[in-house]
């Protein structure tokens, strides 16, 4: 379990280290203000999520429940790009769920 707090700073973590680090000249400003007001608006889009069924009651996040079902998409639909307006397309594999869980739990 982890709290909000700690799931948006690994987040941020995640996003400085694949994202803003490997960017230059005015898209990297830009990539930060995009990853800022993701950061602002986690709060609405976790309480979407199913029946909470992350979000405990005490407003703890599950995160080892999340990253178990994350994989388990991830190892069944394989790897997938999406093209991002300021850095082009980025592939995201089973490899950035394991890092964006260590991310958030360290």
């Amino acid at each position: 379990m982890v709290t909000k707090e700690q799931f948006k700073a690994g987040l941020v973590a995640y996003i400085e280290k694949e994202f803003i680090a490997k960017v230059g000249g005015l898209r990297k400003w830009a990539v930060v203000l995009v990853a800022n007001e993701m950061i602002v608006n986690l709060d609405s889009l976790i309480s979407k999520l199913p029946d909470n069924s992350y979000m405990k009651e005490d407003g703890m996040i599950d995160i080892d429940r999340l990253y178990k079902d994350m994989y388990k998409v991830a190892e069944k639909t394989g790897s997938v790009t999406e093209h991002f307006p300021m850095i082009g397309d980025v592939s995201f594999s089973k490899s950035d769920i394991d890092e964006l869980y260590r991310c958030i739990i360290s």
